[in-house]
């Protein structure tokens, strides 16, 4: 766990002592145990509320040895936009949670100790939405962890990377099952890592990721007739949109959708990775 701690650090030049990295800081996780350090899996689902902010909805900890820890619905501090679309949570989940944020916080906060290691896909956004920090050198992200040199920057999906490294699709939108995905990725580059292998751990671009290309200048919740010009004419195409997944297409319901307030890049996504080639040699530059 270390070496790949390192290895994770090292390639994004982390400096800080504890992630994420905040200006005026959140609280820490709790203090020292005096049992052996756990190894540990984070992941929250969140939904969209008044004000455009995005906040909690539930947060699962899952243990590497003793199960699901945590499993709890987050009652939410304003009015929710949208519901299911993000994160699978209905009302009617929503509506049932017994627990503030706050609560929830000092749940996590009890159950983890500083000493365990802290597993996630990009784990910073999950210590984020329940205001946390933990320390950088006890931290694996599976997010940063794999990765291809050939695309440096370039983070995929959980749900591409463990299909493309263990062949088993899982759950969207599924906090427990996301938080048991990670330590199953974590558990097979251990056992590669045991073997005498060594990193890049992705060992191809999830088929998905080589389909979908990102273009500039595109306006949010434009229609695809904006775009037409840029590509080839024969190259069908979809319009995907920040925050939305891709059976949501142009035809947005306007009450749900806000151009002027959605943060992110519209996204191209085509049939096969070949069109998405073509396309991107014919941009301008």
């Amino acid at each position: 766990l270390r070496t790949l701690n390192r290895e994770i650090t090292a390639v994004q030049g982390f400096f800080h002592n504890y992630f994420p990295v905040r200006k005026g800081g959140f609280p820490m996780t709790s203090g020292n145990r005096d049992d052996r350090s756990q190894v540990l899996a984070l992941d929250i689902e969140t939904l969209r509320v008044e004000g455009n902010d995005r906040c909690p909805s539930r947060v699962s900890l899952v243990s590497l040895t003793g199960g699901v820890l945590l499993d709890e619905f987050v009652q939410p501090p304003a009015p929710v936009v949208q519901y299911g679309l993000l994160s699978g949570i209905t009302e009617e989940q929503v509506m049932g949670a017994e627990l503030t944020l706050v609560e929830v916080q000092e749940r996590v906060r009890q159950l983890v100790s500083r000493d365990d290691w802290l597993v996630g896909h990009a784990l910073h956004w999950d210590l984020q939405y329940i205001e946390l920090q933990h320390p950088i050198k006890k931290v694996i992200d599976t997010d940063h962890l794999f990765r291809l040199p050939s695309i440096p920057g370039r983070s995929f999906p959980l749900r591409d990377v463990h299909e493309t490294v263990l062949g088993q699709s899982i759950d969207a939108h599924d906090s427990v099952c996301d938080a048991e995905a990670c330590l199953a990725l974590l558990l097979d580059v251990a056992d590669k890592q045991s073997a005498g292998a060594r990193g890049p751990w992705l060992p191809n671009l999830p088929p998905v990721a080589g389909r979908t290309l990102y273009v500039g200048g595109i306006p949010l919740g434009a229609e695809a007739d904006v775009v037409t010009s840029l590509l080839p004419a024969d190259v069908p195409f979809r319009l995907l949109y920040p925050g939305l997944p891709p059976d949501v297409e142009s035809d947005l319901d306007p009450l749900r959708f806000d151009p002027g307030k959605q943060k992110g890049r519209t996204r191209v996504l085509f049939q096969c990775r070949e069109h998405a080639w073509r396309a991107f040699k014919q941009l301008p530059e």
